[in-house]
């Protein structure tokens, strides 16, 4: 997510406040519904997130979730890489932030490998039927984009993958891209 090692900085289990307590996703990310753009920190950045079910003014209480000698620093807003509004896709029936934040009832903190949904999950909605897969609604410069897959010598190895095809080149490549190179 970012430079800061959160975990270093509170206790914090999402396993915990939603297994055991059975708190919503939104009792702690409060500005998520109303959430417009990819730029919004809908982390609860202030300690009155959490005020709605600890005593934050108890000093006894600060070790529940600060550790001891941590000075209390504002959690920076995530880097994003693409546009997305949490307002527009929550209302749409069925869907709910465990719709596409996946296993967050399994973890402390949550990690882009494990929680933060792929491209390729997008695309089970994003496909042109149900919402429209157009790479400019999320993405600004999508052209300069280059999955980690497509290193130095890729032009040599995507052979490779095409043929096992172990790659899903559909999403992003029309049916043509590869004729553009290998024609006849």
């Amino acid at each position: 997510f970012t430079s800061q090692d959160r975990n270093k900085m509170i206790k914090f289990s999402h396993k915990f406040h939603l297994v055991e307590i059975g708190a919503d996703c939104e009792n702690c990310h409060v500005s998520v519904r109303e959430s417009n753009q990819h730029t919004d920190n809908n982390l609860p950045i202030k300690k009155t997130s959490c005020a709605t079910c600890h005593d934050v003014e108890s000093k006894s209480e600060c070790k529940l979730c600060h550790y001891e000698g941590q000075e209390y620093i504002t959690f920076e807003t995530p880097p994003r890489i693409m546009r997305f509004t949490h307002r527009l896709h929550l209302k749409f029936e069925g869907i709910q932030c465990i719709t596409c934040h996946k296993k967050m009832d399994e973890v402390d903190y949550a990690t882009d490998e494990v929680n933060i949904p792929k491209m390729s999950f997008c695309l089970g909605c994003h496909d042109n039927a149900l919402a429209p897969m157009d790479c400019m609604n999320c993405h600004d410069q999508f052209v300069m984009m280059r999955p980690a897959s497509h290193g130095v010598d890729w032009l040599h190895e995507h052979q490779e993958h095409a043929r096992s095809g172990d790659m899903n080149c559909s999403m992003c490549h029309s049916e043509g891209y590869c004729q553009e190179c290998h024609s006849g």
